[in-house]
């Protein structure tokens, strides 16, 4: 058995992941103020295409991560995902599109300590409904694991393995229930040049060969150019810098040097 790739998806497919006026807004606990954090964002994208977004620390790029993973809900506009509007669905119905639809990858590996590689990249696949999505979790999780270079880790303790090894496991659980929709906030931000290369290298292959719709928050200008999109959270809308296919508004003539320079300011 090999680890199931999806066909690439046409323009005209429906997107994974669409996002439609989205407003949010959070509560400052000492005056009781509404902090906008987002403002009327716009955004949608298909499988098999990568995002990358990138902004000052505080400008609500991991609240977008939240809202697209249905962790927040918003204060106004529509969320759709995997066909579905999210917006009215209970916290059971969410939960179940999370663990059936939706991976997540943190900068942290958040690996549990007393489990194997094995037993946490698992995890997911035991909280999922049961039926298809468990189906077969044990031998995807072997090719998985063996893609990215960690078959023979997979019966270590995390503590045994480097930095870029628990990442690699991190994204492994994140690909164990078939996701169609991959959410990364930072995932390299707790490893050094060389193993954060190889982690973004990684994870663009995730588009094209699982045909999952991917979205980075990141720092590193040289990791959000190497993706299809590039966009800057800016005063709470999302501008795109480089790249086609978002409805956000897009920076005139934005060529590769010019989109360098815009995401270096936020490095």
């Amino acid at each position: 058995m090999k680890v199931k790739e999806r066909a690439m998806t046409k323009e005209t497919d429906p997107p994974v992941a669409r996002l439609r006026a989205v407003e949010k807004a959070y509560v400052e606990p000492e005056r009781g103020d509404a902090v906008p954090v987002l403002r009327g964002v716009d955004f949608e994208i298909r499988a098999g295409q990568s995002a990358a977004v990138v902004g000052p620390s505080g400008c609500g790029k991991s609240t977008l991560l939240n809202v697209l993973g249905t962790l927040d809900q918003v204060d106004a506009g529509e969320v759709e995902l995997l066909g579905r509007e999210a917006t009215g669905l209970g916290p059971a119905e969410l939960a179940e599109l999370r663990a059936r639809g939706i991976g997540f990858i943190f900068q942290l590996h958040h690996l549990l300590p007393q489990l194997t590689v094995m037993e946490n990249v698992l995890l997911p696949a035991l909280a999922a409904a049961a039926g298809d999505a468990r189906e077969g979790a044990e031998q995807r999780a072997v090719e998985l694991l063996e893609s990215v270079g960690l078959a023979e880790r997979a019966s270590w303790k995390p503590a045994r393995l480097s930095g870029g090894e628990r990442q690699r496991a991190a994204v492994v659980r994140a690909l164990i229930n078939q996701p169609r929709l991959l959410l990364a906030d930072e995932p390299t931000g707790a490893l050094d040049a060389r193993n954060a290369d190889r982690l973004t290298d990684l994870l663009l292959e995730l588009p094209r060969r699982h045909g999952v719709a991917l979205v980075m928050v990141t720092h590193h200008r040289g990791q959000a150019g190497k993706l299809d999109r590039v966009m800057e959270m800016r005063d709470g809308k999302l501008v795109q810098l480089n790249g086609e296919g978002s409805s956000a508004p897009a920076a005139a003539g934005a060529t590769d040097a010019t989109t360098e320079e815009a995401i270096s300011q936020q490095a």
